[in-house]
């Protein structure tokens, strides 16, 4: 499909369709042939990618146990072995007290909880 196109303004185009694109029929069609089509239903992958948890936030790697009565006024120490950067992998388990820095997109080790809450380093 090769149309001309030529920029109009945005209320232009919204008072030329005010609910949106009109469907006029659907094909199947290679992906690299898509271009200024839309989808008539959802595309779902056949697998997940990537096939591990992982971190969608910079943080730290913790045990529930470790911070599960923690408060305001109730803190927790633990001790941070290890930092596991983006796309990484952990292959040790962290036992009570132990914590682990985490970048985006690393893999989150197996029986922890990431953890998004204050921290501060102790002397």
């Amino acid at each position: 499909m090769n149309m001309a196109t030529k920029e109009i303004p945005l209320k232009e185009a919204r008072d030329r369709h005010p609910f949106g694109p009109t469907p006029t029929s659907a094909e199947i069609c290679l992906l690299t042939a898509c271009r200024d089509r839309v989808l008539v239903e959802d595309s779902i992958a056949n697998k997940n990618l990537p096939p591990l948890i992982t971190s969608t936030t910079d943080g730290f790697c913790i045990t529930f146990a470790d911070v599960r009565y923690t408060s305001p006024e109730v803190h927790v120490r633990l001790n941070i072995l290890d930092d596991i950067p983006a796309g990484g992998r952990y292959t040790d388990s962290l036992a009570r007290g132990e914590a682990a820095r985490i970048a985006t997109g690393a893999t989150i080790p197996i029986r922890c909880t990431m953890s998004g809450g204050k921290c501060s380093k102790s002397a």
